[in-house]
């Protein structure tokens, strides 16, 4: 297979993928909005965690939800938990790498607040953890992953939302993750703001 070959093969892959989304998130991802949306107009605000390759996209959801999508607006309050070193690094050597979330979440998260947890796969222990603490400090969650058999979307409540990017792929995880955030954060500018998208 050539350069060529191989560059359409992947990009057909990615096109793939993210027509399985458009067949089945739209109304989850319409939901997921409305509830970003009610968390932040009545004054609470959203925690964004996730691990390895989820790091930038934690850092991308809570720069547009801080500083802008793509209309000037007010600032949104989102805390991205990945985004103090110091803080991970001190709470991985004092007590385990798994609680970098949940020990945050139980000091920040307040009842009515929104956790988004994103993970390639759904099964990662500190993503785990943080879903816990999140339903321990009574938040709502957001999951967003990727493969089958999650072992988050077990612990869920009937009032949080899974959205499944259909892939067990961890570079199609990502895409899609990247899809979802752009259009979860287009349709709260929209909701909230009266952007068109």
């Amino acid at each position: 297979m050539d350069l060529q070959e191989s560059v359409y093969k992947s990009l057909c892959n990615t096109i793939d993928n993210l027509t399985h989304q458009l067949e089945h998130l739209p109304p989850k991802l319409a939901k997921a909005s409305e509830l970003m949306a009610q968390t932040l107009l009545s004054d609470h605000k959203i925690l964004v965690c996730g691990n390895a390759m989820t790091l930038p996209l934690c850092g991308m959801l809570s720069s547009f939800l801080m500083n802008r999508h793509d209309h000037e607006r007010p600032s949104l309050p989102a805390i991205n938990l990945c985004g103090d070193n110091h803080l991970i690094s001190a709470i991985a050597r004092d007590t385990h790498y798994n609680d970098v979330f949940s020990k945050q979440i139980r000091a920040l998260g307040q009842q009515g607040d929104l956790l988004i947890a994103l993970s390639i796969d759904g099964n990662c222990a500190s993503i785990i953890q943080a879903v816990q603490a999140a339903h321990d400090q009574e938040m709502s969650i957001i999951a967003i992953y990727g493969g089958e058999d999650g072992n988050i979307g077990s612990l869920l409540a009937s009032s949080d939302i899974e959205l499944k990017t259909g892939s067990k792929s961890a570079a199609r995880v990502l895409e899609g993750q990247l899809v979802i955030l752009n259009t979860l954060t287009a349709l709260i500018d929209q909701q909230i703001f009266g952007f068109a998208i």
